[in-house]
């Protein structure tokens, strides 16, 4: 990675940020190198194809953990309490949605 520091960090908030710029994308590939432009682009989740925002790379890892007692690790606990006050129907959907069954094993297919 061709950042430097805070400046790197900045500049990239700038380009890929909650309000990019094509002026912001121009200077941050200029300065730093289509490689780099183009890793942290992913690493923000930001679009090359428009001037959508991005996410903050240090703050997306918080907002992919899932509640759902199916999703991997299985929180068996959780799956026992929401049996026994949800319908099976209701968990049924939730274990479908990470390809589950009830039961916590993979769905067939």
């Amino acid at each position: 990675m061709s950042q430097k520091g805070d400046a790197g960090i900045a500049d990239a908030a700038l380009a890929f940020g909650p309000t990019p710029t094509l002026a912001a994308r121009g200077a941050y590939l200029k300065q730093y190198g289509a490689a780099a432009f183009e890793e942290e682009r992913i690493k923000w989740r930001a679009s090359a194809y428009n001037l959508k925002p991005g996410t903050r790379p240090e703050l997306y890892g918080e907002q992919t953990k899932s509640k759902n007692p199916w999703a991997d690790p299985i929180n068996k606990a959780e799956i026992v309490r929401l049996l026994s006050t949800l319908s099976t129907a209701t968990c049924s959907q939730m274990a479908k949605s990470q390809g589950k069954q009830i039961s916590g094993a993979p769905l067939r297919r």
